[in-house]
């Protein structure tokens, strides 16, 4: 099965072995545009924009995408394949002074269509 990952950072081992087969990341060139989508483009702006990441997908089993919520939007209405978004569950720790962090794990994907 081939995944084509639509994200702005990279699959971690733990959302690669859960998705196993063949993953395909964006390259680097298509990266760029998948997180500099337009502000103040409208949505036919947004799916010209994308056009060029939506070609490198065609040939895709499946589809994770999570990034601009119009963006993922383009893909999810263009998409003849699973699309699929990561979800995750926040833990905050605590430390002495009252200074918290958020870490955020993965649980699972998703398929939304």
């Amino acid at each position: 099965m081939k995944t084509f990952v639509l994200l702005n950072h990279t699959l971690t081992e733990e959302q690669k072995t859960e998705l196993g087969g063949e993953i395909f990341e964006l390259p680097s060139e298509l990266k760029k545009l998948w997180g500099q989508v337009p502000p103040d483009a409208d949505y036919d702006g947004v799916q010209q924009h994308l056009k060029p990441i939506l070609e490198w997908a065609e040939n895709a089993d499946r589809i994770v995408a999570q990034g601009d919520f119009t963006a993922f939007a383009v893909v999810l209405q263009w998409a003849k394949v699973p699309v699929l978004v990561a979800t995750s569950k926040r833990e905050v720790i605590e430390e002495d002074g009252g200074k918290k962090t958020a870490i955020f794990k993965h649980v699972r994907f998703r398929q939304v269509n």
